[in-house]
């Protein structure tokens, strides 16, 4: 046995000794072929345009570089980071800007160059202008055509010795950019160090900007900074029409992406007919609604009130006495080691406080004995809504008696229902303003913002002001529940029958939606919300109602009324920004073109023309 463990042993470590042979091998191989690449200057550059939005043409490329096609070191990261152990990083990036300007040359590319350069390349001594600009005269490229992107990935730098070495490349007529502000450590300090003509919004934060609030905010944020600092914002990283639209809206002077053109040895010198297209449309971007979610940022914690404790062996009598020093006491949560185990309520003694006798045995029981062993536990982490979840699923008792605030189990204090419910009803109310509860469409916030940026561009669109009606009696015929599932299929139809690039939907309170549309066919697109709620709406009620035309209510007074079936109407008006000063005046329009629709029998949609006092029924 001890044999077969010693050869089993030389055995493991042979096999180690020829597994590190075979890394070390393979590692000599790798160090060989990447000073081969770098010898006979392997390397292949590709070519991404860059969009002038003002301008509607290219304004210039970022040279990409690319090693040898199916070897390990064809993406540039692998390709840098061997310079970066061979310590041959600014031999590579010589080679690579060397490469990158001779090809833009070779290419008779329109616009500037942008050249990926590491800071730490930038800021080593020893260029000499006069031979740099011998090279670029050999080449037939100015200056004032180069743009030096600083790619930062190291979280130091010498700033004032970049600042110094970029002294020297501005004067020769460079000019300089920041790449990818926002996922690196320091660029937000490069802005403000360098000044740069140019600075490029990370990717991350402009793609899917569209779907995104957030980055939507971010890149706001950045275009106001660089208007103050002389700055122009290069947004990467767009690869939709709808992001490509919101970008543009929002004052970015240049876009970079695969939607705009591809990275390609021989890229497109003009633009793609779509993007042509895109330039030339006016129209205002829906932006994504910044939705206020109940509840998020109230958490149990904020619940826990502080409340006197006993431990489980503390007699009844003492209990008693705790209720006796305050009639607000309703509850004294009982605590082991700081840990919750339960609750004695005021019920639980009202009858042994009858008891004349104070020998009594049930005055002596312990707390144990009479507390309720499973009260509610809620953790000071749990978000509003949960709580909410938690006491709709509660016993009236639990309800009555409160919850106890826990972290990690161990006792913060107590809270109550009531607080619960009135924090829940000033949420829902400010959650409401910005998105509707019932159909999570953008509420009264987003829609008067909206409506003043539409005004502000002087952008021509139409407004409607769309209706479920009757409301009044349906609920007390059918149930709140049957309410909501009608007014949820509305604003379903409408929202989904629009063009949402351009077109936006909002619900502003109960039965009444707001639509502001700029799409050409939106005549059309009201047609299909008409006829998609009808169908819905047969499915949503009985025959009964449709056959016999209404439904019978019984008002408050007792009386009985036959109420007519449930219906869309749409008040249209198209608005020219110049008649209308705010968005007060387009809502009067919207109101007024709702009332003529009202006025008219059935579902319909009611358009008024530019001249209020005409209009005529479209459907």
């Amino acid at each position: 046995m001890v044999g077969n463990g010693i050869a089993s042993n030389s055995l493991k470590a042979t096999m180690g000794l020829d597994r590190s042979d075979a890394k070390a091998e393979r590692r000599d191989a790798h160090t060989a072929l990447f000073r081969d690449i770098l010898e006979r200057r392997a390397l292949s550059c590709v070519f991404q345009p860059i969009l002038d939005f003002q301008a509607r043409s290219i304004f210039g490329y970022e040279a990409l570089i690319r090693g040898p096609k199916g070897s390990i070191f064809q993406s540039p990261i692998d390709l840098f980071d061997a310079a970066s152990d061979s310590e041959t990083l600014v031999l590579l990036s010589s080679i690579c800007v060397n490469k990158a300007m001779s090809e833009f040359a070779a290419r008779r590319l329109p616009g500037k160059l942008f050249l990926n350069i590491s800071p730490d390349v930038v800021s080593i001594p020893g260029f000499d202008p006069a031979r740099g600009k011998k090279f670029l005269d050999a080449i037939r490229l100015r200056p004032d055509q180069i743009v030096i992107e600083l790619t930062e990935h190291q979280p130091t730098f010498n700033f004032e010795r970049i600042r110094d070495s970029l002294l020297l490349y501005r004067s020769m007529g460079f000019q300089v950019a920041i790449d990818d502000l926002g996922e690196g450590f320091s660029s937000l300090r490069l802005w403000s160090e360098l000044k740069p003509e140019f600075v490029k919004a990370d990717k991350h934060f402009v793609t899917g900007i569209a779907d995104d609030p957030i980055k939507a905010q971010f890149l706001k944020a950045i275009v106001q900074i660089a208007e103050s600092c002389g700055s122009q914002i290069i947004a990467e990283g767009i690869e939709s029409e709808s992001d490509f639209r919101l970008v543009r809206e929002f004052g970015v002077s240049f876009g970079q992406g695969f939607f705009i053109g591809k990275p390609l040895e021989k890229p497109a010198t003009t633009l793609s007919d779509i993007v042509v297209t895109l330039l030339a449309d006016g129209r205002l971007p829906v932006p994504p609604s910044a939705k206020y979610r109940q509840g998020t940022l109230v958490m149990a914690g904020q619940f826990a009130r502080d409340a006197s404790t006993v431990a489980p062996t503390v007699t009844v009598r003492d209990v008693i006495a705790l209720f006796g020093q305050s009639a607000a006491r309703y509850v004294v949560p009982v605590v082991e080691r700081g840990r919750p185990v339960g609750l004695i309520a005021r019920r639980h003694v009202r009858y042994i406080k009858t008891i004349d006798d104070p020998q009594a045995a049930e005055l002596g029981q312990q707390a144990r004995e009479i507390m309720n062993v499973a009260p509610l536990l809620v953790d000071k982490s749990m978000l509003l809504s949960e709580i909410a979840r938690v006491l709709a699923n509660a016993t009236p008792q639990h309800l009555a008696d409160g919850f106890i605030v826990v972290n990690d189990g161990r006792y913060v204090g107590m809270g109550t229902v009531n607080d619960v419910l009135r924090v829940m009803s000033e949420t829902q109310l400010t959650a409401a303003r910005y998105t509707n509860p019932l159909t999570l469409l953008p509420g009264p916030v987003p829609i008067n913002e909206h409506i003043t940026q539409l005004l502000k561009h002087e952008a021509h669109f139409t407004v409607c002001l769309a209706e479920i009606d009757p409301m009044k009696g349906f609920n007390d015929a059918y149930g709140f529940q049957k309410g909501d599932e009608l007014i949820r299929l509305g604003g379903a139809a409408l929202h989904q029958a629009m063009d949402g690039r351009v077109d936006f939907v909002g619900h502003i309170h109960g039965n009444r939606f707001v639509l502001l549309l700029q799409s050409a066919d939106w005549r059309e697109r009201l047609s299909i919300a008409l006829a998609e709620f009808q169908m819905q709406l047969t499915a949503l009620l009985s025959d009964e109602i449709l056959i016999d035309g209404g439904f019978l209510w019984q008002g408050r007074r007792g009386r009985t009324e036959n109420r007519p079936p449930p219906r869309l109407v749409i008040g249209a008006s198209a608005i020219i920004p110049a008649q209308c000063e705010s968005r007060h005046d387009v809502m009067a329009i919207a109101r007024e073109a709702n009332s003529l629709a009202k006025n008219q029998a059935g579902s319909n949609i009611y358009v008024v023309d530019a001249d209020p006092h005409h209009g005529n029924r479209a459907a």
